[in-house]
């Protein structure tokens, strides 16, 4: 059918030991947020996109193949002028965070992770994309730079969950909050 789209994509990835951890999704090693992010509109040859995506960006550019308009709160970015060769997608610095860890990945490629033990931890992708070398050391106006950027993305998070009631499950029946809760993602206030 001309309106369908395919979509290949995971949440997380999976550690093999490469930083002495095994299975767990537990970190920001790329071995645990470099997923793949598979899309195959119909008539549309293959392409790869050079600049990062996120997550946060396959419902809005959903919203955008299909037309509609984005969620009033949503903070990714539509890569559909990518993906459909009609121009460049806006490019937004990926940014993870899980527990009290954050990372945040600039456009060449230096990547910072925080909150870790050891950390900070400084890696240039380009160069060391197994994340091996630590120059958190020796580049600390990288860490500085970077920081900056992660701080202002964490802002604009909390900044936007303001909107939102803690603890509200919105228009979720009661069958649905008790499948959130089995999975771990709720828990009685």
């Amino acid at each position: 059918d001309a309106n369908t789209i395919v979509v290949v994509t995971a949440d997380h990835g999976e550690a093999f030991f490469e930083h002495q951890v095994n299975m767990f999704h537990e970190h920001l090693w790329q071995e645990n947020i470099h997923v793949p992010w598979i899309i195959k509109l119909t008539n549309n040859k293959a392409a790869r996109m050079k600049q990062w995506a996120q997550s946060i960006d396959i419902a809005p550019t959903f919203t955008d193949l299909a037309g509609i308009s984005k969620g009033k709160f949503w903070m990714g970015h539509s890569q559909a002028p990518a993906l459909l060769g009609t121009g460049a997608a806006p490019v937004e610095q990926p940014y993870s965070e899980y527990s009290d860890m954050r990372t945040i990945i600039d456009e060449k490629g230096m990547k910072l992770i925080i909150n870790l033990p050891g950390a900070p931890y400084l890696y240039d992708l380009s160069k060391d994309p197994l994340e091996k070398t630590n120059l958190a050391s020796s580049r600390p106006e990288e860490i500085t730079r970077l920081r900056a950027l992660m701080d202002a993305r964490y802002n604009q998070g909390k900044a936007l969950s303001a909107n939102f009631t803690a603890g509200s499950s919105g228009n979720l029946t009661p069958e649905q909050i008790e499948q959130l809760k089995a999975l771990g993602y709720m828990q009685d206030q």
